[in-house]
C-alpha cells in the first residue's frame, strides 16, 4: 500500500482516480481510505499498483516488445479521450478546478478556464515576449479541439511494466478536462534529447498532433525554458 498526504494530493486526484478505475480497464491505485476534509489535511492510503516505472526498459525493448507497449498504450489513451465530458466547457481539473500542469507553471496551479480560448490566451500571458510566438501559435490555437479527459503527467515514472507487459498508470494529480492534444504535447515536454523512443511511439499514436506540438514548444521556451 502507498499514502500521500501534507498537500501533495486533493480531492480532484482522488475522485479523477476512482472515475478512471470505474470506467476504464486501465490499472489504477485503488482508493482504499480517505482521513481528512481539506486538501492540506488529507491522508489518503491507496493499493500499490504492481510493476516497474518504463523508463528502465523503454530504451532496450525489441521490435515486438515496442509494438506491444505502443498497442497497450494506445488503447489506455483512447479509453481516456473516450471519456465523456461533463456537461460543461470549463478547462481544468477533474472539478473544474485549478490544475498543476508542471510544463507551465511549476507548484503552481493553473486555472480553471471557461474556455478552450481563455486556457490559450493564459498562456500567451506567460511568455516573456508575446510577439515572438503570436504568429506561430496560430497553427494551433484556431483549431476546434474538443475537451478530453487527461491524465496531465505522461512521464516514465508513472507508466509502470510488469512482464513485458503495461501494469499501471499512476499519479492523477494533473488529470482532467483539456484540449485533445494535452496528453500528447505534455509527455513530449522536454524529453526529445533524452527519450527519442519516447517520443517516437507518441507521435506514432497522435500523428495528427504536429502543430500543436510546434507550438506549445514555441511556448514552452518562453514560459518555463530549461
Amino acid at each position: 500500500m502507498y499514502c500521500k498526504f501534507g498537500g501533495l494530493i486533493n480531492k480532484d486526484e482522488v475522485l479523477a482516480t476512482m472515475f478512471v478505475q470505474a470506467n476504464t480497464t486501465i490499472p489504477v491505485p485503488t482508493i482504499l481510505d480517505v482521513i481528512g476534509e481539506s486538501d492540506e489535511e488529507l491522508f489518503v492510503l491507496m493499493s500499490r499498483v504492481p510493476g516497474d516505472p518504463v523508463h528502465g526498459v523503454l530504451n532496450r525493448m525489441d521490435a515486438p516488445s515496442l509494438a506491444l507497449f505502443e498497442s497497450d498504450l494506445r488503447d489506455w489513451l483512447f479509453q481516456l479521450r473516450s471519456l465523456v465530458p461533463l456537461p460543461s466547457t470549463v478547462v481544468g481539473g477533474f472539478l473544474g478546478t485549478p490544475s498543476m500542469q508542471f510544463r507551465i507553471a511549476a507548484w503552481c496551479p493553473i486555472g480553471p478556464y471557461s474556455t478552450k480560448e481563455d486556457l490559450h490566451e493564459d498562456l500567451l500571458r506567460r511568455t516573456e515576449d508575446r510577439s515572438a510566438v503570436e504568429s506561430v501559435v496560430k497553427k494551433s490555437h484556431g483549431k476546434p479541439h474538443m475537451l478530453c479527459f487527461t491524465h496531465g503527467d505522461l512521464r516514465h515514472q508513472n507508466l509502470l511494466m510488469q512482464n513485458g507487459r503495461l501494469s499501471g498508470l499512476v499519479d492523477w494529480g494533473s488529470s482532467g478536462w483539456f484540449p485533445e492534444y494535452w496528453d500528447y504535447t505534455g509527455a513530449c515536454y522536454a524529453n526529445k534529447k533524452y527519450y527519442p523512443r519516447w517520443i517516437e511511439v507518441f507521435s506514432r499514436i497522435f500523428p495528427q498532433y504536429r502543430d500543436e506540438l510546434e507550438v506549445d514548444r514555441a511556448l514552452w521556451m518562453q514560459i518555463n525554458p530549461y
